[in-house]
Parts: structure tokens; C-alpha cells; sequence
């Protein structure tokens, strides 16, 4: 039988078997392969002769998918009879498939030519399969004879690894008059363990992990480590039973829904060992792709802005390379951009038909703003398959809103225009459909096009609980084994990664923020460089020194679980409130009035005025960077607003807000009104003063356009680290803390610790303090005299803060043997299910450096800029 290519020639002989370089009871097959009668070209072959394939020595050859590669003529050795010959070269052309009667001592020649179907590269579209696991020698003839355009090689795979060099990107592209690029890169590394698959490209180096068993660590350590040298990262599948693990923690770039299941043959109809899909629901082959589907749209339905992507794994499963692939546009063909644009979603995948669309008159992976109302939205599309198709699909937040049969002159066609009125901020994506045959599923899928409709994300409640209970049966699973395990130690980690992920889907469930989409890449990077800081040395880590627990209630209990603890932070805060006065009313409306705008090294600069009190206005700077879409900020607090933003030289590496709005935050920088906050004591003692007008302040940057107010951190050095620390613990909405070297603790041995002085918590009516230590002649005063005798200290507010992330950028009166109090609001942050929320670095004097500085952002870069449960409500 002759298939989709076209028989030029036929020439048969009888030769002396001698000459065959076989014995004479062979005979021997002559092939060449054209297009357009120019040729050889590459291509693949798949030969057997009574069931049993041949193949060709020298030539690359994959016994799973049984094949060999050659450069466009081949010389075959064969058992005399019917041989079957299969002919193709990737998803672009027409195969060739025939019958061939060879008799012993018979030379048989062929020439055949195939017949190319549509051609993408002109079109400006390149294919890429990101899933490869074939020698990288024989990758130029690989990508050539399947007519792939890009593919990067898996050549690190769990402890398989391949002795490699740069230059890791090698050029292939086609010799000729029309040349064809073709590249493929050498580095990129697959960590398939018990939680499942994540394929990493574009690294620097491999990730060599010391200790790696098959569940411990959990996958996300990998991902954590490339995401330090800013690689793309690839969900190999969506039922893996890490996968929402990745998604919540991490930055996904693509997840794969052409997966390596899908294959040239048939479809290995299972999740391995994956979550187990509900087969009731998720029926047979058609059931299998579907359940893949949504389980991608669950993530996309809570914000999550991730591109499909294809791969085949050929090389280990049943596919020959390119089998299932991506298509990117690019108007010029690199690699990098390539990539780029797979990261930005412009792409479709498939393993059969092309899938071109665009909504008003877009592409695919535009994002859409619309005001409040509704988007109107007109979806056009064209289908073209090698074969029959089926169907096609508009999806719009996980439903089909629209379906589409073939033409009835041309069943390879489907070609549409469909409008669509969208009120609600959802994406929309195409898909297409060849009819199952013998098991094998076929089909084409967009990434998404994103609707943001009102500046509102999307949320979809019910995906989030379905992911909390995934994870709740991830954790369950893994705690037998822990307790199994004759190492049980290496678990804690793997765990607390799980219940960092529930508590986002958690928050997703239960809140109105839901899932914030899309961590960035800056903030994924910072980890690598700050995950360290979360840990104290060795020998302090089970130190809690003599303070006493924060967890044990006034009535000896201790709390056990979230709701003891909220009970504990209510007892708290009335002693210290209690100690210190209670505050005013917060102001009711508070607003940032603008006195003066300034452009400024590529953000904004305005000097504003706002209500710090009911009876006190102060002035600062608000400092934000270009850009429409809201934003996370940072409170800076110090002696004076222009150190904090970058306008005081004689106050160098204290420029925070500056330094954060350079790196994308919005900066509101105030200074101290000490003629408002004295004149409070003793009945409201100064830095809880301080605290209140932080508070008022976090409300006139929330009602701000520019600022994300579930996105607000609070940050200052010495003086303004005591008071960002109290603003953290007294003010529940702020999402993250950071202090640089303010004395976390009381310490009466450092001079510059000085909660005693009157203008912190000393303040006592009728009493004046001499400035300095306490010594007998100069006692302790005021609020700070009544919390020392009551056996409180600063770990107290430190627990406060819990769970939202706090960082201790300590120096001379901050240095490591703080831990000891640290170690009490980590133990809090564990109660409640929390891991890496506490952090210290450690330098050797008062003043910041660069280096101290530079830690201190990457913090707020990561628990800022990535998707996390919001900051809880209430004060």
C-alpha cells in the first residue's frame, strides 16, 4: 500500500548473494528518499521483515518505537518475503507506507518521495519537543529527519548523567539553499523521583545534589536550585503527585499537556505513579486527555498564567523525536527567543493537527484589560490536519462555549469567527480533535489568551479545595512512609514544602484574594541566594535560651493549635498594649494628598502629605515605578523620609526605598515626628506611637492604584528597625517585616539596644530619665520598667508577626546567638503549619553594606513578588 507519497521508481535484480554482503537466502532493499525530486533528504524508518524489525548498522536506532534515522538512502539486508516499510518525517508531511516482496539473493531499489502537508517554518512558526532523552551525537540527523527545529537534551536524569561541555548550544541547521534552522542544547536535566517529573532547561551547570533518596528531598529543592540560575522549568505532567506543589511554591513556566502518554501508536492509558484520575468521570482515551486538560485549567482558573507545553520522551518511552511538539511564532529564529516566547505562552502543542487562532485579532498569549463591565471577544481560528479531524473547541475558564465540525467538502478543515461576551476576569484557549483510533488520542491545544476584566483575578474556589485535598492526601501518604522510614529526619523537610503549598490553595479556598498569579523570576532566583538564612547555625538550632515560650497561655496551657494560638496573640497584645496605652482610632479614610511629581532615574517621584493621625499630618515620598497593574510595596521608616528614599548622602545604604522601587516595588519613605510622638508619652508610649502612625500609613498605600494592599512589607534600620518591628507585630497587615540591626531582643549590656530610653519605652510621667545605660543612678522608667518586671520580651512581638515572613538583618547588636529568641517564633510558625518564615543574616557592624542590603531585597523579592496566601485580616 502506498500512502501520502509518491513512487518514482522500481528497479529490481538478481545479484550473487556475495555481493550483498549477506548469504545467498537474503535479499537486500535499496531505498531513496526525496521531496520535490531533490534529495536524499532525512528521515525516519521504520523496516521489518515477518514481524521483526531491521535495522542499519551505523545508523541511529530507538528498539522502543522501533526505528532507525538515516540521511536520506539506505541499504537493507533481508529475510526473503513481505517487507513492511513505514516511511516519515515528523507532523509536517504525508508517510509513506508500503509492502515489498523481496526474494533471496534479489536487490530491490526504491525511490520515494514524500509529500510535505503543510509547511510551518514559512508560516513563522518553529517546533520544539522539550522531553528528549537520545544521544547527543546523534542529534543533528535526529532533529533533520524529523524535521524539528529545536529540542533540548535530558542528558542529566536522576543519578544518569553525561559527560558534558561547553559550549552547551550546538548549531545544526540544514546545509543548502534553503536552509532549515535546527539547534539543541546539550544541558538540561529531568528530576523524576516518588512526587513525580520536572524537566529543567537552560541551566549554567547540573544541579548534583548530595543524599538524594527517592522521596527525599521533594522535587521542589531542584526546582528552587534552577530557578537560581533563572531556568525555564517545565511540569512534565499535571498528575504528578508534586505537581500542585510546584505551582504553588515555585515559577512554572509550562506545564506539559501532549505528554510522553500520547504515543505514535497508542496511548499508555495511566498516571504511573501519579494521582490516579476518576476513571467514572474520566472515561477510556478521551477521558485520559481530558483529565490532563483540567487539571491544567484548575491552575489557569486561580490566576496562574502557565503555557502548555509537549513533549515525547523519546528514548525512553514509544515515540520518535518531535512526536509531540510545541509551535512558537518568531519572526527570527534563536533559541533564546524561542524559549522567551514559550515563557510568554505564544505557542500551541501538538502531536497531529495545526492550530492557528487569535482573539480580536491578537495572537495567542495576549493579555487583555478591560474596565469594569464585560470584554467582548471575537475568536477566529483555522484547523488544518494531516488527517480527518473531529472537532473543535472553545474553552473559556475550563467550559466549552463553543464546538465546531469539520467542513463537509474538507473534514481536514475547521475554520471559524465566534463572538463571546465575557463578564468576568477568566482565558480562553483552542483546541482540536481527531477521532480516536485503535487508542491513539490526537489533538492540538493553544496556551491560553488572559481576560482581566475590572483589574480583578481570576478565582475559582473550588479548584483551590481540590488541590487542598490533593495535598492533604500527598501529606497523609508521605507521613506513613515517614514513619516507615528508618531515617525519619529527611521527611520534615519534604513535609513542610507540602504544607507551605495547602496553605496557599488554603488561603485560594477560603479567601477573596485566591491564588495571586505568576511568581516572578527575580523572586524564585532570590530564594537560591536566601534559603540558607532561614536556618540558625547547628549548635543553636534547638536553643531556645531562657525566655519563656510564647505559645504558653496566661493560664499555663499551651497552644496546640490555631485557634489556642489566636487566643495566646489576643493575650499578647492586651499585655503590651496594656503596658505601652491603647491606640486612637485608626484614621477612617487616610490618603496620600501629592504635592510635588518628579520623573527620576525611570520611576516616579512625588512628595505627598498624609494622615498619620487623626491630629497629625506628615510628608514623604512615594516612589513608584512605570507600569499600569498594582504593584507590591514597601514602608520605609527612619529618623528622616529622605534617607529612605535615596535623597540624604549623608545617610548612605539606608536608601531602602530607592533601592526597592529600582527593583519594581512602589516605596512610601517617612521620617520620625518626634515633637507628635513625645508629647503621646507617657499615656501612649513612643514606639507603639510610632506603630500607629505605621498603620495609618499602610491604609493610605493600600487605597493607592499603583500598590497591591495585600502586598505590603515595612522595613528600617537601627532606630527605624525598632520601629518596623513594632509596626510588624502591632499591625497584622503587614505581609512581611524586615529590621536591620535594631536589637530584637532587650539587652542591658548593648548601649544601643536602648528600649529603655524615654523616647522608646521609658516614657513615665513626672520622671526624667537620664540618657544612657540602666544602671543603678539611672533606672529603668515607664512601660519599659513594668514589661522587664513582668518577665516579657521582644520574642513575644517576634511571634506576633507569625506566620508572615520576618527577617533580622542583624549586625553589631544583632549577631547569631539571637537565634535563641528567633527559635520561639519559628516553633510558632511551625504550630501553624510554617516553614522558612523566619530569617537572620548576619554582618559585622551597625551600619548596612551592600551585601546585607542586597539580602535584605532579595527577601521582599521573594515574599513579595511570588504567589502566597495573603496577609490575614484584622489587627
Amino acid at each position: 500500500m502506498l500512502s501520502g507519497a509518491v513512487l518514482v521508481g522500481l528497479l529490481s535484480a538478481v545479484l550473487p548473494g556475495s555481493i550483498l554482503g549477506g548469504t545467498a537466502a537474503e535479499g537486500q532493499l535499496e531505498v531513496t528518499v526525496t521531496e520535490g525530486g531533490a534529495g536524499p533528504i532525512p528521515c525516519r524508518v521504520h523496516l521489518a521483515a515477518g514481524g521483526t524489525p531491521v535495522y542499519i548498522p551505523g545508523m541511529p536506532r530507538f528498539e522502543r518505537d522501533p526505528h532507525f534515522c538515516c540521511p536520506g538512502r539506505f541499504t537493507a539486508a533481508v529475510p526473503p518475503g513481505k517487507v513492511q516499510v513505514l516511511i516519515e518525517r515528523g507532523l509536517e508531511y504525508l508517510p509513506f507506507s508500503t509492502e515489498i516482496d523481496v526474494a533471496a539473493g534479489q536487490t530491490v531499489e526504491r525511490r520515494v518521495e514524500l509529500v510535505r502537508w503543510i509547511d510551518m517554518n514559512p508560516r513563522g512558526w518553529f517546533s520544539g519537543d522539550l522531553h528528549v532523552h537520545r544521544p547527543p551525537a546523534d542529534m543533528p540527523l535526529l532533529l533533520r529527519a524529523d524535521d524539528l527545529n529545536l529540542a533540548p537534551v535530558l542528558t542529566f536524569w536522576n543519578k544518569t548523567a553525561a559527560a558534558v561541555a561547553p559550549p552547551y548550544l550546538v548549531d545544526g541547521r540544514d546545509e543548502g539553499a534553503t536552509p532549515r534552522p535546527r539547534c539543541f542544547h546539550i544541558l538540561a536535566q529531568e528530576d523524576e523521583r516518588a512526587g513525580g517529573a520536572i524537566l529543567l532547561f537552560n541551566l549554567a551547570k547540573p544541579i548534583i545534589l548530595d543524599g538524594v533518596t527517592r522521596d527525599c528531598p521533594s522535587g521542589f529543592v531542584y526546582h528552587e536550585a534552577a530557578l537560581g540560575q533563572k531556568a525555564f522549568v517545565d511540569l512534565e505532567k499535571p498528575f504528578w503527585w508534586e505537581a500542585p506543589v510546584h505551582v504553588a511554591l515555585g515559577r512554572v513556566d509550562s506545564i506539559g499537556l501532549v505528554c510522553n502518554h500520547f504515543q505514535r501508536t497508542r496511548l499508555m492509558d495511566n498516571e504511573a505513579w501519579g494521582r490516579p484520575r476518576d476513571r467514572a468521570v474520566y472515561a477510556g482515551p478521551p477521558g485520559f486527555a481530558r483529565n490532563v486538560m483540567d487539571l491544567y485549567y484548575r491552575y489557569l482558573n486561580l490566576g496562574c498564567q502557565i503555557a502548555a507545553s509537549a513533549g515525547s520522551a523519546t528514548g525512553v518511552l514509544a515515540n520518535p523525536l518531535g512526536r509531540n511538539r510545541v509551535y512558537v511564532p518568531l519572526e527570527r529564529f534563536s533559541y533564546d527567543a524561542w524559549f522567551a516566547a514559550l515563557r510568554e505562552g505564544r505557542n500551541f502543542v501538538t502531536n497531529g493537527p495545526m492550530l492557528f487562532a487569535t482573539v480580536n485579532g491578537r495572537p495567542v498569549g495576549t493579555r487583555f484589560e478591560a474596565p469594569a463591565g464585560s470584554f467582548e471577544a471575537r475568536v477566529e481560528f483555522e484547523v488544518l490536519g494531516r488527517d480527518p479531524l473531529e472537532k473543535a473547541e472553545i474553552v473559556v475558564g475550563g467550559e466549552v462555549a463553543a464546538s465546531f465540525a469539520p467542513e463537509a467538502d474538507n473534514p481536514r478543515r475547521i475554520a471559524a469567527r465566534h463572538d463571546l461576551r465575557i463578564g468576568r476576569s477568566t482565558w480562553i484557549a483552542l483546541r482540536a480533535f481527531e477521532p480516536v483510533r485503535n487508542s491513539v488520542v490526537r489533538f492540538a491545544h493553544t496556551s491560553p489568551f488572559y481576560v482581566t476584566i475590572g483589574n480583578a483575578r481570576p478565582r475559582d474556589p473550588d479548584a483551590a479545595r481540590f488541590y487542598v485535598r490533593w495535598i492533604d492526601e500527598l501529606i497523609d501518604a508521605t507521613e506513613k512512609k515517614q514513619a516507615a522510614a528508618g531515617n525519619p529526619a529527611p521527611f520534615d523537610s519534604v513535609l513542610a514544602a507540602y504544607r507551605r503549598a495547602r496553605a496557599v490553595y488554603q488561603a485560594a479556598a477560603t479567601s477573596a484574594e485566591g491564588v495571586l498569579p505568576g511568581a516572578s523570576a527575580d523572586a524564585e532566583a532570590a530564594w537560591a541566594r536566601i534559603s540558607a538564612f532561614f536556618r540558625p547555625p547547628a549548635e543553636l538550632a534547638d536553643d531556645l535560651g531562657a525566655y519563656r515560650s510564647p505559645l504558653l497561655l496566661d493560664d499555663g496551657r499551651r497552644a496546640e493549635t490555631p485557634a489556642d494560638w489566636q487566643k495566646r496573640r489576643e493575650e499578647i497584645l492586651r499585655c503590651w498594649h496594656g503596658q505601652m496605652g491603647p491606640w486612637p482610632p485608626l484614621v477612617e479614610k487616610p490618603r496620600l494628598e501629592e504635592l510635588e511629581t518628579t520623573a527620576r532615574e525611570g520611576f516616579t517621584q512625588k512628595k505627598v502629605r498624609l494622615a498619620a493621625a487623626t491630629d497629625l499630618a506628615i510628608e514623604g515620598y512615594l516612589l513608584v515605578p512605570p507600569g499600569d497593574a498594582p504593584r507590591p510595596a514597601v514602608l520605609v521608616v527612619y529618623y528622616d523620609a529622605e534617607s529612605g528614599a535615596g535623597l540624604n548622602p549623608k545617610s548612605p545604604l539606608r536608601d531602602f526605598g530607592y533601592a526597592l522601587t529600582k527593583r519594581g516595588f512602589v516605596s512610601l519613605s517617612i521620617g520620625w515626628p518626634r515633637e507628635y510622638t513625645d508629647a503621646r508619652g507617657p499615656r501612649l508610649q513612643p514606639l507603639s506611637c510610632l506603630a500607629y502612625i505605621a498603620a495609618n500609613c499602610w491604609g493610605a498605600m493600600a487605597a493607592r492604584p499603583e500598590v497591591d494592599g495585600r502586598r505590603i512589607g515595612v522595613v528600617g534600620h537601627s532606630f527605624g528597625g525598632k520601629w518596623a518591628l513594632f509596626a510588624g507585630a502591632l499591625w497584622q497587615k503587614f505581609a512581611c517585616v524586615a529590621v536591620s540591626d535594631p536589637g530584637i531582643v532587650f539587652d542591658e549590656a548593648r548601649a544601643n539596644v536602648n528600649y529603655w530610653e524615654p523616647w522608646y519605652l521609658g516614657a513615665e510621667e513626672g520622671v526624667k530619665r537620664g540618657r544612657g545605660l540602666v544602671t543603678a543612678q539611672n533606672p529603668r522608667t515607664g512601660a519599659y520598667k513594668r514589661l522587664m518586671e513582668a518577665g516579657r520580651d521582644l520574642h513575644e512581638l517576634h511571634a506576633l508577626i507569625a506566620p508572615r515572613p520576618l527577617l533580622v538583618s542583624g549586625g553589631a547588636e544583632d549577631s547569631p546567638s539571637r537565634w535563641k529568641a528567633l527559635n520561639h517564633a519559628v516553633a510558632v510558625n511551625r504550630m501553624l503549619g510554617q516553614e522558612n518564615r523566619v530569617a537572620m543574616t548576619n554582618r559585622q557592624g551597625h551600619s548596612p553594606t551592600e551585601e546585607s542590603n542586597e539580602q535584605l531585597y532579595l527577601f521582599f523579592e521573594y515574599f513579595l513578588k511570588r504567589p502566597q496566601a495573603p496577609a490575614p485580616a484584622g489587627k
